[in-house]
């Protein structure tokens, strides 16, 4: 933990000393914006109440490589869920591919936030490989894998067992996501298709204990299949805001989403 903490102060400290300098290019650049979405849903399910949510961005990037946070809060008082995110990657090949680790943290919980002890630590590490599509092949594929942290194999068949809930093991939950962006008369859509890498049964014959779901659920397969829409609302000549509609389907549970946003 004391090495995160002084990367994180390090980041800082050459970020403060690049943005003192008044040069017409500097190496960092930041930007920050926020979402106000009617619900939290991400890759087929829903976080938190049927309520509004607010998620906000800073990132400080560099060339290639970004570094930033990503938090999201229910608008419906203090039990609303919370998330508190942290990313570091790079973009390479004129941003065609990118690879980032996601620290995935939920203050609701009720976890100690400095706590990385692998048994008990309420964050979860996350790697993402994705190839982000071309001008002339516009697809997307993402393949995110969990490997460190809260998304753990547990023992839990027998509650008389002296092992009865402990640890012993990751579960390397994994989720692939297939999309496509395409455009008609200006308004833009965004097709997609998830899927559970990691079942239940697998994870059975890994442990020899039943029970144990992944990150997604139960099943391997389809997860998340929906699309995204979005229009730019003109405000004024010189600002409009992207306002967003996305409708999708769990198929695993049989649920179905539709989830309105506006970005700013």
């Amino acid at each position: 933990m004391k090495k995160t903490l002084t990367i994180l102060v390090g980041i800082i400290l050459i970020a403060t000393t690049a943005f003192s300098q008044e040069t017409e290019e500097s190496l960092f650049s930041l930007d920050l914006g926020a979402d106000v979405i009617s619900k939290y849903v991400w890759r087929g399910a829903q976080f938190g109440q049927n309520v509004p949510a607010l998620q906000p961005f800073v990132e400080l990037s560099a060339g290639p490589i970004a570094f930033g946070f990503f938090g999201s809060t229910g608008l419906a008082g203090n039990n609303s869920f919370q998330e508190f995110d942290i990313y570091l990657g790079a973009n390479f090949a004129d941003d065609m591919f990118s690879v980032f680790i996601f620290d995935y943290y939920f203050p609701g919980i009720g976890a100690d936030y400095f706590d990385y002890n692998e048994n008990t630590t309420g964050h979860i590490l996350e790697a993402d490989l994705s190839f982000n599509g071309t001008e002339n092949l516009p697809l997307s594929l993402l393949f995110a894998v969990n490997f460190y942290g809260d998304d753990v194999l547990k023992i839990e068949s027998n509650v008389d067992s002296p092992n009865f809930n402990e640890s012993v093991g990751i579960k390397y939950s994994s989720y692939i996501e297939l999309g496509y962006t395409g455009e008609i008369n200006g308004v833009e859509f965004s097709p997609f298709i998830g899927a559970n890498l990691t079942s239940a049964a697998e994870l059975d014959l890994l442990t020899g204990y039943i029970g144990e779901n992944g990150y997604y659920g139960e099943n391997a397969g389809l997860v998340h299949v929906g699309v995204k829409v979005v229009k730019e609302i003109k405000i004024t000549d010189s600002f409009s805001v992207p306002l967003s509609v996305q409708i999708s389907t769990n198929p695993e549970t049989k649920s179905v989403y539709w989830v309105m946003g506006m970005s700013f």
